[in-house]
């Protein structure tokens, strides 16, 4: 959309705002600084791991967003993303006043079709045991549980972002027993190996430890 309103000449009011993991995953930044010579165009990135230096740090939400972009009611909002990040900032943008029909969206793609729902998870299985090594903390994870859901239930910080085995924010050592971890590419085929999982999407199949 970018390069075809500059090559238009364009000088709509733009505000683009990339959020990305660390400085390093941000996309296309040579790009976004050749669209210099458009007028109203602005470019903010919210990395969750950025040094204090760089951009703005920890995850865009409401109050970050209202910052960025102070007249946000009076605006078209385009988001694109993984679905849960859409979501909570479409939940977002209403209430900072944008109307319904001015939030477009558009998805990273369809689920795949060997990913499970938390409600496919939640049917059958068994009460597995999690133990969080590092805090000595013991609890026990009811079918289509993940290691996520128990460790926040538990009060144990977990970093995460999508929620749904996409950003790979939340990877955590399995130390021992097994899971089954519906991820999205989260994981590179290292990481894997050396035994990192999603705890946003890796349910208990055996009793477990993992590094937290």
């Amino acid at each position: 959309m970018l390069r075809s309103l500059s090559d238009a000449g364009s000088d709509l009011d733009i505000c683009l705002i990339q959020c990305a993991r660390t400085p390093g995953d941000l996309l296309f930044e040579d790009e976004l600084r050749s669209f210099a010579q458009l007028p109203g165009l602005r470019v903010e990135t919210v990395c969750s791991q950025a040094s204090g230096a760089f951009g703005a740090g920890g995850r865009l939400d409401m109050t970050k967003l209202a910052e960025l972009v102070p007249d946000t009611a009076e605006r078209s909002a385009f988001l694109c993303g993984p679905s849960a990040f859409m979501e909570a900032m479409r939940r977002d943008l209403l209430e900072l006043g944008v109307p319904a029909r001015e939030i477009f969206e558009e998805a990273f793609g369809p689920t795949p079709s060997g990913a499970k729902s938390a409600a496919d998870r939640g049917q059958g299985g068994e009460a597995r045991s999690i133990l969080f090594q590092r805090c000595s903390i013991n609890r026990v994870a009811g079918a289509g549980e993940t290691i996520l859901d128990i460790a926040e239930a538990a009060g144990i910080h977990v970093e995460t972002s999508c929620r749904m085995g996409l950003c790979g924010t939340c990877k955590v050592m399995l130390a021992s027993g097994a899971v089954d971890m519906n991820q999205m590419g989260g994981l590179s085929d290292a990481e894997r190996e050396a035994g990192f999982v999603l705890a946003c999407c890796s349910t208990p199949t055996s009793d477990i430890a993992v590094d937290l």
